[in-house]
C-alpha cells in the first residue's frame, strides 16, 4: 500500500514538471514576444492616436488663423465693425455697408439703404441699420440678414424735425431687444425697439445723454451725462454715485453683467481708476484695477469677458485684470471672445488673447 502511495506520488510529481517545463517553454520560446508585441502595439497605437490628435488641433489652430487672418479691406474702409462671431467683419464705404466672410474673404455691399448708422446685433448674421433720408421727419430702423442677403424695414420713428438722427443703438446680446437714442434739437431721447417689433419711447432723467450701455441679464440701460458723476439705470430708481470730485465716466458692460467705469483726471482727462461691479451692489464694495500710468478712455475697450488697454506705446494689448501683454501691429478696431482684430497694411488680422 505504501508502495503504490509513493508511486502515485513520483508519476504525480513527474507530471507536475513536465507541464510546467512545457508551459514555460510554450511560454518562452514558441509563443515568445507575443505578449510584449501585443503591450509594444497597444502603447504605440495610443501614441500614434495622440500624435494624429495633436497634429489635428495643430492643423485647425492654423486653419482657424488663416481663416481669419490677412482679410483684405479696402483702403476707403470706415466704422469697421465686428460680428460677435468673429466670422464677419463690416464697414461703410461711399455711404453703403459692406461686409466680409473672414473664411471665404468675399464681400458684398447692402443696397437699398443708406448707411448713418448700422451695428451688429446678437444674431451674428443681422445688422440693424437707421437712417434719415433727405431730412423727412421719421427715421427708418431696417434689419439685414446676411445669411439669406434680405433687407426688411423693421419700424418708423415719428419725429418733430428732419435734423434728427441716430446716434446711437445698444443691442441686447441675448434678446431681440434694442435701444435706439436719437438727437432731436440738442435733446437726446431714447427709443426701446422690443422683442414684438414694437417702439416705445423710455423715460430718462436727463436729456442729454453722454454715453449708455446693455445690462444684458436685466434689459435695462446704464447713462450718463457729462454734466453730472452719477450713472442712472432704466427702469427702476437705481443710481450709482462715486464719492470724487473728479469726472466718471461710462466705459461698458460685459455679458456677466459687469459694469465698468473709470475716474478721470480734471486736469488732463486721462484715466487715474477704473471700477467694476453690478448694478445691484454697493459702489463702495466694486472692485479697484489700479492705473499704473497714464491712459486715454479711446484706448480702453471692454469686450464681453474682460477689460483691456490697447498701449500703443509698446505696442501691446494688456488684459487689466490680469496684465497679460499680447504684442500686436497696427491698428486694433475690436475685441471678441479674446481675438483682437488688427488692420495692418490694409489686411485684417486676427490675434489670438
Amino acid at each position: 500500500m505504501k508502495k503504490r502511495i509513493k508511486i502515485i506520488c513520483i508519476f504525480g510529481l513527474v507530471s507536475f514538471i513536465l507541464q510546467t517545463g512545457v508551459l514555460l517553454i510554450l511560454n518562452n520560446k514558441v509563443f515568445e514576444g507575443f505578449a510584449d508585441d501585443n503591450s509594444g502595439s497597444a502603447k504605440n497605437i495610443a501614441d500614434a492616436s495622440k500624435a494624429e490628435k495633436q497634429e489635428e488641433l495643430n492643423k485647425k489652430e492654423q486653419a482657424d488663423k488663416r481663416e481669419c487672418n490677412k482679410v483684405d479691406i479696402s483702403n476707403n474702409a470706415k466704422n469697421i465693425s465686428i460680428a460677435r462671431s468673429n466670422k464677419y467683419i463690416a464697414y461703410v464705404e461711399d455711404h453703403k455697408i459692406c461686409y466680409i466672410d473672414t473664411k471665404s474673404n468675399s464681400r458684398k455691399t447692402i443696397d437699398g439703404v443708406v448707411a448713418q448708422y448700422y451695428k451688429w446685433t446678437s444674431d451674428d448674421n443681422i445688422i440693424i441699420t437707421a437712417q434719415n433720408q433727405n431730412y423727412r421727419n421719421r427715421i427708418d430702423i431696417y434689419l439685414y440678414n446676411v445669411s439669406e442677403n434680405n433687407l426688411k424695414i423693421l419700424q418708423q420713428i415719428k419725429l418733430k424735425s428732419g435734423e434728427s438722427k441716430v446716434e446711437q443703438i445698444a443691442c441686447s446680446p441675448f434678446k431681440n431687444i434694442f435701444f435706439i437714442k436719437i438727437k432731436n434739437d440738442e435733446v437726446d431721447k431714447l427709443y426701446k425697439l422690443n422683442i414684438k417689433d414694437e417702439i416705445e419711447p423710455v423715460e430718462t432723467v436727463t436729456k442729454n445723454i453722454s454715453s449708455m450701455a446693455v445690462i444684458p441679464h436685466e434689459d435695462k440701460i446704464i447713462y450718463k451725462s457729462d454734466a453730472v458723476s452719477k450713472f442712472y439705470i432704466t427702469y427702476c430708481d437705481t443710481k450709482l454715485k462715486f464719492n470724487t470730485e473728479n469726472q466718471m465716466v461710462l466705459l461698458g458692460v460685459d455679458e456677466q453683467d459687469r459694469i465698468y467705469v473709470a475716474e478721470k483726471d480734471n486736469e488732463d482727462d486721462n484715466i487715474t481708476s477704473i471700477y467694476y461691479g453690478r448694478m445691484n451692489d454697493a459702489v463702495d464694495l466694486w472692485n479697484k484695477i489700479a492705473v499704473n500710468k497714464k491712459m486715454s478712455i479711446d484706448n480702453i475697450i471692454v469686450s464681453d469677458d474682460a477689460i483691456y488697454y490697447v498701449d500703443k506705446e509698446k505696442p501691446a494689448i494688456v488684459n487689466l485684470e490680469n496684465n497679460k501683454e499680447t504684442k500686436f501691429k497696427g491698428i486694433v478696431k475690436g475685441i471678441n471672445k479674446k481675438e483682437a482684430f488688427v488692420i495692418n497694411e490694409n489686411k485684417i488680422e486676427r490675434i489670438k488673447l
